[in-house]
């Protein structure tokens, strides 16, 4: 995509954003409501020196973002913590008529997912993977996607090693406009 705007909702400290830049020509918004982790994000800007990326403090729940100017949103590792029905519903205010937006979570590789646990149960206890499944309970791809449909978007829900992810396409055409 190298057109229209991205947005990286519950960004933290900026990490999908910044890969997608380097993927794409877009503008990119990096938001969250945390300031602290948004300082981190603007710091990683600067070390890359990217004029088209800017940091936006905001509820995902309420985004101070135009109707339909965002043409691709994505997320990794946030959706757990909105309420399903406000933040869908925000996303699909914000999306560009065939926008498209890619929410979830994973480590990369299973590789990668079993040293991240080992890491951080040495840190934080044995209990860590546990607590990372009682986090997402709830809030996952599966649970998003009935929601998503009643909102009208075409929904497809991934689980592969990358990870589990919803992946949302706003219609081109409004349903109200197709009648």
């Amino acid at each position: 995509m190298d057109r229209g705007r991205c947005v990286d909702l519950g960004c933290g400290g900026g990490h999908l954003g910044l890969a997608a830049a380097e993927l794409f020509t877009n503008e990119i918004t990096l938001l969250d409501s945390n300031p602290y982790a948004l300082e981190l994000a603007a710091r990683r800007i600067k070390e890359r020196d990217r004029a088209r990326i800017t940091t936006l403090c905001a509820d995902v729940h309420t985004m101070p973002i135009p109707d339909a100017s965002v043409n691709l949103v994505i997320s990794r590792g946030a959706m757990w913590f909105w309420d399903k029905e406000r933040s869908l519903t925000e996303i699909r205010r914000i999306l560009a008529p065939g926008g498209t937006a890619l929410m979830g979570g994973g480590y990369g590789s299973p590789a990668l997912k079993a040293e991240i646990y080992r890491i951080m149960s040495e840190r934080n206890g044995n209990d860590f993977g546990v607590r990372q499944q009682k986090t997402t309970l709830g809030s996952t791809p599966d649970d998003y996607a009935p929601v998503a449909q009643t909102l009208g978007f075409d929904v497809r829900v991934v689980h592969d090693d990358t990870g589990d992810w919803l992946l949302l396409r706003k219609p081109a055409v409004s349903p109200e406009a197709r009648s």
